[in-house]
């Protein structure tokens, strides 16, 4: 013995589902895009541009934590990195 049952959801509920489903895929396609457009180690330059925030203000997250591989001179924040920052600087 088969059983179907069937309901309606309201317009209103259709329509915020909509709404938030759009804005998850928004997010995942802005995150897909953002890692990868960008390398995995980044000069600071770049790191900036990845971040949008002038170099200035990369220097000063520098001076306040923001970790940073440097070999023979050569400065490279890696994306984790970045991102971590940016996470745990969430308010």
């Amino acid at each position: 013995m088969e059983t179907t049952a069937k309901f309606e959801l309201s317009p209103d509920f259709d329509s915020q589902l909509a709404a938030k489903v759009f804005t998850i895929m928004a997010s995942a396609a802005e995150t897909w895009g953002k890692h990868v457009d960008y390398p995995q180690y980044m000069d600071k330059q770049t790191a900036a541009k990845y971040l949008q925030v002038s170099m200035g203000t990369l220097n000063s997250w520098i001076n306040h934590g923001l970790e940073f591989t440097q070999v023979k001179g050569v400065i490279r924040l890696s994306k984790t990195d970045l991102d971590s920052f940016m996470k745990a600087n969430k308010i």
